[in-house]
Order: structure tokens, then sequence, then C-alpha cells
């Protein structure tokens, strides 16, 4: 609602162009949390905590390795995808890509959060994401920043909840 008024309707249109593709991503980032949530859940049930940090570490760093691939296939494709959206600018695709790197990390400290029954983590997780990216883009195109500014809280967001659910599997780092 704010960014129909705010953005203007080709902005708009670009915007919810780049946001149905973070959808995709998005189907592939749930599917990693509920399978990080299914196995450890398993674990935790068999109270083997030690693999459960394995696990998480392992799980944790192949993300990122994902992420990164994915990021760069995307980083590859933005010339062609602003072409074929007629974009004005490379730079909104490119910010939202670079969410990517976090985009199935973030899903993997989440899954455990879910698996080990930290509901009140997990939910503080999911709640301060959506609000970082409502409030941080409400602010950053109301201060001129166009779809930029729009999709750039997809980033800080990520980043902001990735580094706060390390305080929560803090027991799993030891």
């Amino acid at each position: 609602l704010f960014m129909g008024r705010l953005l203007t309707p080709e902005d708009y249109g670009v915007l919810f162009s780049l946001i149905s593709i973070s959808y995709i991503i998005g189907v592939i980032s749930a599917s990693v949390q509920t399978t990080m949530t299914k196995y450890t859940s398993q674990l935790k049930a068999k109270n083997e905590f030690s693999k459960l940090s394995y696990f998480w570490k392992y799980s944790l760093k192949k993300s990122f390795i994902f992420g990164i691939t994915t990021t760069v296939l995307f980083f590859m494709i933005t010339p062609f995808l602003s072409n074929y959206l007629h974009l004005s600018s490379q730079v909104p695709a490119l910010i939202l890509f670079l969410s990517i790197l976090f985009a199935y990390a973030l899903p993997t400290n989440q899954g455990i959060l879910r698996g080990l029954q930290k509901f009140i983590p997990f939910g503080i997780t999911q709640t301060l994401w959506a609000f970082l990216n409502f409030t941080l883009g409400i602010a950053f195109v109301y201060l001129g920043f166009s779809v930029s500014g729009a999709l750039a809280p997809f980033l800080i967001a990520n980043i902001i909840v990735f580094i706060i659910s390390f305080y929560f599997l803090k027991d799993l780092i030891k």
C-alpha cells in the first residue's frame, strides 16, 4: 500500500517484478527451513546435541555456498533480466540478488530454532525480519531511494536477523 503511494507506477511495476523473483527463492529457502526443522527435532529427541551442533555448522556452511553460487548466477543474468524487464538501472536487481547470500543461511538458523522448539526466538526472528523490511522500505523510499530503497531492506533485514539468530543459538556454538 505504501509503495503504491510512494513510487511511480513504473517503479511500482519494477519493484513487484523483482519481488516476484524473490518469491521463487523464498520457496527454496522455506524448504531449507523445513528440512532443518525435521532433522533438528529428530536429533533433539535423541538428545544428540553434539551431532546437532555439527549438523548446524555443516548445513550453515553449505547454505552459504549455495547462497554464493545462486547470487553469482543471478548477477550473471542481471544484464539480460534488466533488458527483458526494461529496467533503467541494474542496481535494484543487484541489491535484491545480493540478499540471496543470506536467503538459505537465515532459514537454516530459523529451522534449527523451530526444531529445538524455541518458538519465541523463532517468532522474534520472523517478526523482526518483517518489521525491518516494512519500516526500512518505507523510510528508504520516502527518502528518495526509489526501487533500490524498497529492495535494500531485504539485504539489511537478512543480515541483522541472521546475526541476532546466533544469539538464540549460542548453546550450539559451544
